[in-house]
């Protein structure tokens, strides 16, 4: 979390800090002679900007140096005021993650239980239309043996187209149901088996499934 780095990183600048250090410098020992040349002079001392780059490069002459510094914030108003402001950043980031969480459980346990209704309606539903088309069928019967009559056939078939009705509406109710419940669980691709490289091609591997 990125105000969790922000609160470690103000919390560190008021902390005490030790740094060691090293140099290294290659040095030359040599230049140009002027005047009389003094006898018994080395003339590897001696040479232009040819020998002082061979020097040079050749590490002839190295100085090295280690050290060590301590660095203590006495008082560090900036830092301590910056760590304050990320820590309440953080404390207020956690409340939001905490309402979203809440805001999310609380769409998925309303989901479903609008999943459980509407799929139970549907069921209902489709078992009366069920009835009513063995209804139906069976008056119809009667009225081939003359124990009926059409008032009585219109009267079953009005009912059937009824509860036909009635089932297709609760089988719209049910999807929309389903399709909550996956929005709110993220599910939507893979209940589709719907993959983002295939649907920016426009190829689906498989068709969408069907209602459980």
């Amino acid at each position: 979390m990125a105000s969790t780095a922000c609160l470690t990183a103000s919390r560190n600048a008021l902390l005490p800090a030790l740094d060691l250090f090293g140099t290294v410098q290659n040095n030359a020992m040599a230049g140009q002679a002027s005047g009389i040349l003094a006898p018994g002079a080395d003339p590897y001392f001696l040479g232009g900007t040819g020998n002082l780059l061979s020097q040079v490069f050749g590490h002839n002459f190295p100085n090295y140096a280690v050290g060590v510094q301590l660095s203590i914030p006495l008082s560090n108003r900036v830092a301590q005021a910056d760590a304050v402001r990320d820590q309440l950043d953080l404390r207020q980031a956690q409340v939001r993650l905490r309402n979203v969480e809440e805001q999310v459980r609380l769409e998925i346990e309303s989901a479903l239980i609008a999943l459980t209704r509407s799929r139970t309606a549907y069921e209902a539903a489709s078992q009366t239309r069920q009835l009513q088309e063995e209804a139906l069928e069976a008056e119809r019967e009667r009225y081939a043996v003359g124990a009926s009559t059409s008032f009585f056939i219109i009267q079953y078939e009005r009912d059937l187209a009824q509860a036909e009705t009635t089932e297709v509406i609760a089988r719209g109710n049910y999807a929309k149901a389903r399709a909550a419940l996956d929005r709110a669980l993220g599910a939507t691709l893979a209940r589709y088996n719907i993959r983002l490289s295939e649907a920016a091609s426009g190829v689906v591997s498989a068709p969408p499934h069907a209602l459980p």
